[in-house]
């Protein structure tokens, strides 16, 4: 009888380990962590065409936190207007500041994909 029952409890935490490793398998992320979105965009002059907008403040917070530098992240855009950020999926504020009096604000929503992709930002 010690085997028969042994032989249960034994085939009972093989099950569990085999259904816990399958969980795993196909849902390798626990609920609530979510992975960082890679957001990149442009900033272009106006022009005919528009060109590139370099060394030009773009500014990422979420929206809950705005007005809080502690919670901003800043970039400058590189030679050919690009930009990019890592952040958690939310609801952000993009600023993009191109003189000390001149700004733009963007309402995005990040919804945890790998990559989002801003359609360029033209400024005067």
């Amino acid at each position: 009888m010690r085997d028969r029952k042994s032989f249960t409890l034994n085939s009972s935490v093989g099950c569990l380990i085999l259904a816990v490793a399958v969980q795993l398998f196909i849902m390798p992320d626990a609920p609530g962590q979510t992975k960082p979105t890679w957001v990149r965009g442009k900033v272009e002059w106006k022009g005919k065409p528009n060109y590139a907008a370099a060394k030009v403040a773009v500014t990422i917070v979420p929206r809950a936190y705005k007005g809080d530098k502690s919670r901003t992240r800043l970039v400058y855009t590189s030679s050919n207007g690009m930009f990019d950020f890592h952040v958690t999926a939310g609801t952000y504020v993009l600023s993009v500041k191109w003189a000390d009096n001149n700004s733009k604000d963007f309402l995005i929503q990040v919804k945890g994909e790998p990559n989002l992709d801003i359609a360029p930002i033209v400024i005067p």
